[in-house]
């Protein structure tokens, strides 16, 4: 799409779980449920879309398991979400992401409309220096536990 890699367009994801406001909470967990193609991380929260795609409130899936099934999604949803453009630097994604406590943030246009998500592990990512990455997944410290010698 065209987007520096060092930038929130560069780093988000294009699949993420969007429904209209009216629909119920039910529906919402129901939809996050049956979302086996998008990746985990991305299934953190439920956005609130309207027809043209604007962002309207974002739920987190722990808010809507506490929510009354019934209740509409818009209900569920911080209404003034945080929410970044997709020119936002690296480092400001990263700083918004802790000082919030987030795991994901919607990434809008200039009319608010939603064109992807950035999640924890996109900004982790990218980040870390390369000669830090290990080419295999490291283990627990005890993995080993119990074993004899």
């Amino acid at each position: 799409m065209g987007f520096n890699p060092a930038s929130a367009g560069g780093l988000m994801g294009l699949e993420f779980l969007a429904l209209p406001p009216d629909r119920p909470v039910a529906e919402a967990l129901a939809a996050v449920g049956g979302a086996h193609a998008l990746q985990p991380e991305a299934l953190t929260s439920v956005h609130a879309v309207d027809e043209g795609g604007l962002l309207l409130g974002v739920a987190s899936v722990v808010r809507l398991l506490q929510s009354d099934p019934a209740a509409s999604l818009a209900e569920a949803c911080d209404d003034d979400p945080v929410r970044i453009g997709p020119d936002t630097d690296m480092v400001d994604v990263a700083v918004l992401m802790s000082d919030y406590n987030l795991i994901t943030i919607p990434v809008v246009d200039e009319g608010r409309r939603l064109v992807g998500v950035v999640t924890v592990d996109d900004v982790l990512e990218a980040a870390l220096p390369g000669d830090w990455r290990r080419r295999g997944a490291a283990q627990p410290p005890d993995a080993h536990h119990g074993e004899g010698p």
